[in-house]
């Protein structure tokens, strides 16, 4: 067994190596699961428990014990990864989902023309009632944190849905709406306004979308409540953009970087 080895190994054998490559994967893998899983405090004595018999039962060469505590232990750590499946499969599908993002990009995983159609038809009818609206699309930065301040909505991009959002009076009006991956993933999100000096005429949801351009890779489009003018802000800068070039621009800003 694999003590035997480690004492004495200019005498081993293939069952020895062989003894040996599945205790040491045994260990790792326990290791694995335990911190991955975040198994339960009991889990883990129990798992430690049954390795400390399995290395004592090989030290005394008590064969048989060995295997069969081996056994053991293999039923035990599977029936501690069934109670906890649904951690599992969340940690799997995250696991596929970063795999795919780094594969295809931001870019393959949307719908590109039905979100900018969407984007654009809302973002005109702002523009045309002079309705303030601040959309931000995450790219490879994560803006969980900075969500923590708005309200998670987890919607289809709809022009209505978001021209519900931005409508004046509504609860969710004030702040930025974050899509994420063809999803209004949340609303009604404050950022830290930029500090910088700006030349021309620029409110609060303009210092907004600088502020967050200045911390993130993040795109974002602002809608003018005054003036109904649309802009686009960027790696610290803003700029506006006409409606004929809206789609356009906007597509060339999100695919840099990809």
């Amino acid at each position: 067994m694999i003590t035997p080895f480690l004492l004495n190994f200019s005498k081993f054998t293939p069952l020895d190596v062989v003894d040996l490559v599945i205790g040491v994967l045994l260990i790792g893998l326990i290791i694995f699961l335990c911190f991955k899983f975040k198994f339960s405090k009991v889990s883990i004595i129990i798992l430690s428990s049954l390795l400390v018999l399995l290395f004592l039962s090989d030290i005394f060469n008590i064969v048989y014990s060995s295997y069969l505590i081996l056994v053991i232990t293999i039923g035990t750590m599977f029936v501690l990864c069934l109670s906890h499946i649904g951690s599992i499969r969340t940690t799997i599908a995250k696991i596929g989902k970063r795999s795919q993002m780094k594969k295809n990009g931001f870019a393959k995983l949307v719908d590109h023309e039905g979100l900018y159609n969407e984007i654009y038809e809302a973002v005109a009818a702002c523009s045309r009632q002079k309705i303030g609206a601040l959309i931000t699309f995450e790219k490879h930065d994560n803006l969980s944190n900075v969500m923590k301040n708005g309200t998670i909505v987890n919607a289809p991009v709809t022009h209505e849905l978001l021209m519900t959002i931005f409508y004046p009076g509504t609860r969710l009006h004030d702040g930025a709406v974050i899509v994420r991956d063809n999803m209004i993933y949340a609303a009604s999100v404050y950022y830290t306004p930029t500090t910088k000096a700006l030349s021309g005429k620029y409110g609060s949801r303009h210092r907004a979308a600088i502020g967050i351009s200045e911390i993130s890779d993040a795109v974002t489009v602002v809608v003018s409540e005054e003036t109904g003018r649309i802009s686009i802000a960027q790696s610290g800068e803003i700029e506006p953009v006409g409606l004929d070039d809206f789609v356009s621009t906007l597509s060339e800003r999100m695919s840099q970087g990809e």
